[in-house]
């Protein structure tokens, strides 16, 4: 391994989970309901290469070369909290949506020296060109809906968008008045999409459309992959949204809350049901302990007592559940079935269980 693929392993390595313990201001604009949800429910865990995790990080290293620049132009900047190392940040709806801005300025002309939450942000060239054509609110809808949040939540009326070109350094600056009637859509938007058992509508009906094509939940929402096992797909969680704004998701089945952290190393909770509709497959019956689904031709699948771990249920086919010396030797050994291809001729060796 060379040097530069040393450097990128580290950062690999080194990254913070993609899964947020909420839902952010950064986000709610996007235009596919379903795909936040998903976010929120954790389903599945996107995985970025050191390369790309380098470069988000370049645009939070920008941040404070932008303020130092307003600082030395007379405008002052407040990055924190007073008396703290805090910054401003605000979370809503049970404390499962909320976020921080990169601070406040006043002293700015544009605003008639007002104070105004400021949003730094980097962007290819081709996006900054977009920008300076169309302004901020048709080409970055998203950091529009972020900027509108921030400035509710602070009661200003006011954001100073700032915004570098990565290509060749040059600013584009813009100034957007607040608008409660989106703000007040975005907060329902939020609470819809936080209150949902379910996935929500999908921004289009077609796969082949251009936002389905450069999704990361492509796979779970189109191609029935696998959706990840924890505590955000089970049937048993749910998110309080009357509880103080602390995040906190209650189990059923254990009649306890889950911490965020707990959250994350639930992949092997042994009492772990799908959320149906996570499922490609139809419902026959359900209780608190299993779900019992139909399979296209008929033949059923337990996941829950008496049948299968929710980390069997992608690699089930009716070859599979009607196998009984496969399953005969999972139920001796306490094995897992780690995939489908019990009857693939062409690898008769490769393993289709594990003892672990």
């Amino acid at each position: 391994m060379d040097t530069v693929e040393k450097i990128y392993k580290y950062a690999e390595d080194h990254a913070d989970s993609t899964n947020r313990p909420h839902l952010g201001a950064s986000i709610i604009g996007d235009q596919c309901s379903r795909k936040l949800w998903y976010t929120f429910r954790w389903a599945s865990e996107r995985k970025f290469d050191g390369r790309l995790l380098r470069l988000f990080q370049t645009g939070h290293l920008e941040e404070d070369r932008l303020i130092d620049a307003l600082k030395k132009v007379g405008v002052n900047v407040s990055q924190f909290v007073p008396g703290t190392k805090t910054q401003f940040s605000w979370s809503v709806i049970g404390g499962h949506f909320g976020g921080s801005c990169d601070g406040k300025g006043q002293g700015l002309e544009e605003v008639l020296k007002k104070v105004a939450i400021l949003e730094f942000k980097t962007m290819a060239g081709k996006y900054f060109q977009s920008l300076k054509k169309d302004g901020v609110e048709k080409s970055q809808y998203k950091h529009y809906c972020q900027m509108t949040l921030y400035m509710g939540w602070a009661n200003l009326s006011y954001a100073y968008y700032l915004v570098k070109n990565k290509d060749t350094d040059e600013l584009y600056q813009e100034v957007v008045e607040y608008d409660q009637e989106l703000f007040d859509k975005l907060i329902h938007k939020a609470t819809k999409i936080i209150t949902s058992q379910n996935p929500l509508e999908r921004v289009s009906g077609k796969k082949t459309f251009y936002l389905c094509n450069m999704c990361d939940f492509r796979g779970v929402c189109w191609n029935n992959e696998s959706v990840a096992v924890n505590c955000r797909t089970c049937l048993h969680s749910t998110p309080e949204i009357d509880s103080e704004n602390r995040g906190l998701w209650r189990c059923e089945k254990y009649n306890a809350h889950v911490s965020t952290e707990k959250q994350r190393v639930s992949s092997k909770c042994p009492s772990h049901l799908y959320i149906p509709s996570l499922l490609p497959y139809e419902v026959d019956d359900t209780n608190g302990n299993s779900v019992v689904y139909l399979l296209p031709d008929g033949t059923e699948a337990i996941n829950g007592d008496g049948g299968y771990k929710s980390s069997e249920m992608w690699h089930l086919n009716p070859e599979v559940i009607k196998d009984e010396t496969l399953n005969e030797l999972r139920d001796v050994f306490g094995g897992t079935i780690v995939s489908s291809e019990t009857l693939n001729k062409t690898n008769p060796e490769r393993r289709v269980f594990n003892d672990k």
